[in-house]
């Protein structure tokens, strides 16, 4: 079969050259990035009472296991924890400014916040957001 427009199967000069261009950069991506070996993650998705309650304890978890050093003179409530969060990303709605989704990332663990569906029942969107203040 011919390609669309009834070229038949060949290619012109131009369509080798744009062919080459993608495979030269795409051989530049892959000498460029790291290889990620991860082992086994549990991804959790956040969106009830039940499942932000599993978030609140690793964070309670971590927070109560690191925190920065105190300076002299330093009170103990402005130290700030160093919690190990590999990453941090978040979503919005597309044409929008209202956040979707927030991505907390550990070693071992990722954690999926639905603010969508969190921010819909007042309850729970108040502890998420004092959790998250808490902890970041």
């Amino acid at each position: 079969l011919g390609a669309p427009g009834g070229h038949g199967g060949s290619m012109n000069a131009t369509g080798a050259k744009t062919v080459a261009a993608v495979k030269e950069k795409q051989a530049l991506v892959k000498e460029e990035t790291l290889p990620l070996s991860i082992g086994k993650i549990a991804i959790h998705v956040v969106q009830d009472e039940a499942s932000l309650k599993k978030l609140e304890s690793v964070l309670k978890e971590r927070l109560s296991a690191s925190a920065d050093f105190k300076d002299i003179g330093q009170t103990d409530a402005e130290m700030s924890p160093m919690l190990p969060v590999v990453g941090i990303d978040a979503e919005w709605k597309p044409g929008t400014e209202s956040l979707a989704l927030l991505q907390l990332a550990f070693r071992r663990s990722v954690f999926l916040l639905d603010i969508v569906k969190l921010s819909c029942n007042a309850k729970i969107w108040s502890k998420t957001s004092e959790l998250l203040k808490q902890a970041l």
